[in-house]
């Protein structure tokens, strides 16, 4: 496709690059115009004489093929020397490129050309890990996401990056694993997407809840995200006409908002089953408020929505008269709860040693094995976030450290805002749901940094 220099009447013919691999050059197909077939990686992409004209926006550069007879003699065989150069260098770069590609990592699309970087996750598909990332940009009309999958030994793509261009609106874009494994993305407050793992790429599954849900959800919705962890597995939905929904997607259930609690507390009376949970119990109020490890017995019925509300421990006075008076339920290990935390579904709690208090304390992610555990050892959190594995078994803690202990996690707030996501083997840690994390097992050790770009697995135990 040779493109005439109008200022100065030299034909140019620009060396294009495949926008999927990096590779230079590429085959016409027959019978499409300005199209053409990487010869590595066979993808078909098009090039326009606009794009010929703006080499920049498609990282290639253009070679004079043949210029005008103008200047003297000494420049025209300067021009002819520095014309056999680029000539060279170009030949080399083709003759070299399947060489350098064969002995390092595929070339990688820039961040700053598909915005910056909004979410990062992990999906584990039976031992082999992808490494997820959504970047984003804006402007006035639209909100612009890039969704990525690449393999985290390699960092090669593993499918076609899918582009998605929104009006603006509400939110931005989440992540979030469901207990099933299954991996769901939610981009601003309206379209609902899951990953298949087979073609390693999101899909659209929005049109999916009016279609289940027709009763509640057929007149279309304004606001579709992850419910709040109370909810596990589940959706808020809120309808055009603003009523709102809890949608568990995994036992195709619905419930109002508006009478959930009243709902729940009727149908907990009929659950035949007890399932034993963890959780930190915030014991005291304000800036005071300590958490306890605890393990908790509720009742649960298999197909029915499970409710795992906030509740507070409150340590037992020795009185029972004044037990009564303040209507507190004890409930085991020195605690009582108010009676409608009975009402929902506990039946008792078992408070987990060590019992040292802890302030600002959560459960990460947990796995079949282990508990991920963060928690500030003072009020303040001056000291920093402290990260924890303790098996679920022994209730041991098999593996400790301070945010700042980790390079990839010291770098967002001390640790402050580190996210978690639970895999079968172990777990990804991220100082923030915005930046790279990296992958420990399940005794600590460190498998991949993606933040450090480190591939070879770690020897050295973290315990």
């Amino acid at each position: 496709m040779p493109v005439i220099d109008k200022r100065t009447m030299n034909i140019k013919t620009p060396l294009i690059f495949c926008p999927q691999c990096g590779t230079p050059g590429g085959q016409p197909v027959a019978g499409e115009a300005d199209k053409y077939e990487c010869p590595s990686c066979k993808t078909q992409f098009a090039i326009s004489r606009a794009d010929a004209r703006e080499p920049n926006d498609r990282q290639r550069y253009e070679q004079t093929v043949a210029g005008g007879s103008r200047g003297k003699a000494a420049q025209k065989g300067r021009k002819r020397h520095w014309l056999a150069a680029v000539v060279a260098m170009g030949v080399a770069a083709v003759l070299l490129t399947p060489l350098l590609r064969s002995q390092s990592p595929a070339p990688v699309v820039k961040a700053q050309s598909m915005g910056s970087l909004l979410q990062a996750t992990v999906f584990d598909n039976g031992g082999k890990i992808s490494f997820i990332e959504l970047y984003e940009s804006r402007n006035a009309d639209t909100a612009n996401f890039v969704i990525r999958a690449t393999d985290m030994q390699t960092g090669k793509l593993l499918s076609e990056p899918l582009r998605l261009s929104l009006a603006p609106g509400n939110g931005r874009g989440e992540f979030k694993q469901f207990s099933d494994g299954q991996l769901y993305l939610v981009l601003q407050e309206r379209q609902l997407m899951r990953f298949d793992a087979g073609a390693q790429q999101f899909v659209d599954i929005t049109s999916t809840l009016p279609e289940r849900f027709g009763q509640e959800l057929g007149a279309g919705l304004s606001e579709l995200k992850f419910a709040f962890h109370a909810y596990p597995d589940s959706f808020e939905a809120v309808t055009r006409e603003g009523k709102k929904y809890y949608v568990y997607w995994l036992i195709n259930q619905i419930r109002a908002d508006d009478d959930f609690g009243a709902v729940y507390e009727k149908a907990v009376k009929n659950f035949s089953r007890t399932s034993k949970f963890y959780r930190f119990g915030p014991v005291g109020s304000g800036t005071s408020t300590r958490y306890q490890l605890i393990q908790y017995w509720a009742k649960t019925e298999p197909g029915q929505p499970l409710y795992q509300g906030y509740f507070e421990l409150y340590p037992r006075s020795g009185d029972a008269a004044l037990d009564r008076r303040m209507k507190r339920i004890d409930v085991g290990s020195g605690y009582s709860v108010s009676p409608y935390v009975i009402s929902r579904g506990l039946v008792k709690i078992e408070a987990i040693a060590p019992l040292a208090l802890r302030f600002d304390a959560q459960i990460l992610a947990q796995n079949d094995k282990r508990l991920l555990l963060a928690y500030n050892s003072t009020p303040t959190g001056e000291d920093g976030r402290v990260l924890q594995l303790m098996d679920k078994d022994t209730h041991q803690i098999v593996w400790s450290r301070t945010a700042e202990q980790i390079p990839s996690l010291a770098k967002s707030s001390r640790g402050r805002y580190t996210v978690g996501t639970a895999l079968p083997s172990g777990f990804y840690l991220a100082a923030d749901a915005g930046l790279p994390g990296l992958i420990v097992d399940n005794d600590g050790n460190i498998v991949h940094d993606f933040a450090m770009n480190n591939s070879r697995p770690s020897s050295q135990s973290r315990r």
